[in-house]
């Protein structure tokens, strides 16, 4: 007689059978969350690249939302700014003596994402003075993103090894398998 490949797979395989799942839908899951982070990551790129030198404060806020933070800062005290040479720097400090640097970080899955965005704005013109410099920082498992990704795979992990025991039990106990003990237990 031939072997229900179910019980194989509930009794001597089952270890095996539980890693091949979870690794399969850990791939599934990693490849969407992927996607997700790449389509979200390209959108920011695309506001980010909206926002030019001379770009007024409401049409800041327009395209790149309320700044999560912000600070007054004196201009002499600035040392570099991303795409200013150093004389263009200079006639920046010259022009605007005091500068409010606006932090934006980028989102993902609605939670603060790794990389931080900075734009000076000169209050009196209520226009900016730079475009967005990016001021990354490190990523770590401090990051709430990496623990809130690391938490719901070990929880799915958990979920899927719920849901493969409880079918082993289901097709082990139904009337399908009417295979006998002896023959159940490969006698």
């Amino acid at each position: 007689m031939s072997r229900d490949w179910r019980i194989m797979i509930c009794t001597r395989y089952r270890p095996l059978a539980i890693v091949v799942i979870v690794i399969v839908v850990w791939a599934l899951s990693i490849t969407s969350l992927m996607t997700i982070a790449k389509n979200q990551e390209r959108s920011w790129d695309l506001r980010l690249a909206r926002v030019t030198v001379g770009t007024t404060r409401s049409r800041l806020i327009e395209i790149l939302g309320q700044p999560q933070g912000t600070e007054r800062i004196k201009s002499n005290e600035i040392q570099w700014m991303r795409g200013l040479g150093f004389e263009e720097l200079e006639k920046t400090k010259r022009e605007h003596p005091e500068l409010v640097k606006y932090f934006y970080y980028k989102t993902f899955f609605g939670m603060n994402g790794p990389v931080e965005y900075s734009v000076y704005l000169d209050e009196n013109e209520e226009r900016t003075v730079t475009a967005p410099n990016m001021l990354p920082f490190w990523v770590g498992l401090g990051n709430p993103l990496m623990v809130a990704v690391l938490l719901s795979l070990v929880f799915l992990a958990f979920i899927v090894w719920l849901c493969f025991r409880a079918w082993c039990i289901r097709n082990m106990r139904s009337p399908r398998s009417s295979l006998t003990a002896d023959q159940q237990l490969g006698r």
